[in-house]
């Protein structure tokens, strides 16, 4: 299944989603605009080789993206309204966010996105060896 596929399927769940999810009162519905903005955008600038991260809701109505290598956990959140998204890094065998790992990204534009998966590129792969 390639990335984007699944990545679909999985935003599509988070989607169905509506207000109150989360216990009966608390979680927010995602908005669908917001959705389709971040399934093109990913598909636009996402390198092909890159692992594809799980995805979750989160109570405010974005979208958390989580990469999970060994010890080390990488996280994206991204805010489906004002289009932007906060990167940090953490290692779990320590549980300290790694040093200068907390990065915000405007993703309102094409810079943001590109520095965002550069940033993923090189942690995700070169971690991963």
């Amino acid at each position: 299944m390639s990335n984007l596929l699944n990545m679909r399927v999985q935003l599509a769940d988070l989607a169905n989603l509506e207000d109150g999810w989360y216990c009966g009162n608390q979680g927010r519905q995602l908005p669908k605009s917001g959705i389709e903005w971040l399934i093109e955008s990913w598909d636009r600038f996402c390198p092909a080789d890159l692992q594809l991260p799980f995805l979750c809701a989160t109570l405010e109505g974005n979208v958390r993206s989580e990469w999970f290598l060994g010890e080390l956990e990488i996280s994206l959140e991204i805010d489906l309204k004002d289009f932007s998204g906060i990167y940090s890094m953490i290692d779990r065998s320590t549980y300290r966010k790694s040093q200068n790992k907390e990065l915000m990204f405007d993703l309102k534009n094409d810079h943001g996105w590109v520095k965002l998966f550069k940033r993923l590129r090189r942690c995700l792969l070169i971690d991963s060896l």
